[in-house]
């Protein structure tokens, strides 16, 4: 279950997963895309390991999303699933959870240490990551594949006004 089920990197549930809860959940439920604004940036200016470090990151924080589940879909890519709520509910939950990622403070690990200066305090500057949210609803007698593909849509919408935003899908 494990292995097939919860993402190694990340500890939440993934894609696998994901398909799973949507292909038994029912109808009219909201899910949401999550992209992580220039994460290529992240790994090419600090290295894979902070990438890796952005993404727990990230997981931790939706996975507190009330009333949401939290899913690793691929890449620098989640996805929250809300049943039975109302979509000003999901947005402002969303909303939220943007807003903590923007306003963590996140230091990650250095890779190379300097023994030599052992003890002295060396003030480091957090990284600032931001996330981008394209939500959309479950509509009567629609796959999982036509939700997520609303969603991707509307979380293309949210990276071409400026990212770290919500936005709807119609």
């Amino acid at each position: 279950y494990v292995m097939a089920f919860v993402d190694e990197l990340t500890g939440i549930l993934g894609r696998r997963a994901l398909e799973f809860k949507l292909k038994t959940l029912g109808k009219h439920y909201y899910l949401a895309m999550v992209d992580v604004d220039h994460f290529k940036k992240f790994n090419d200016t600090h290295g894979h390991q902070v990438g890796d470090d952005v993404l727990k990151m990230i997981a931790k924080l939706i996975s507190h999303t009330p009333r949401a589940y939290a899913y690793r879909y691929g890449g620098e890519e989640f996805c929250l699933v809300f049943a039975e709520s109302a979509q000003k509910e999901v947005v402002d939950a969303l909303d939220n959870t943007r807003r903590r990622i923007d306003e963590y403070a996140l230091y990650p690990k250095s890779l190379i240490r300097n023994k030599t200066k052992r003890g002295e305090k060396k003030k480091k500057k957090p990284l600032h990551v931001t996330a981008s949210f394209g939500v959309a609803q479950q509509g009567e007698s629609e796959g999982f594949e036509s939700v997520i593909a609303r969603a991707d849509k509307a979380l293309y919408k949210a990276k071409q006004s400026g990212r770290n935003c919500v936005s709807v899908a119609k």
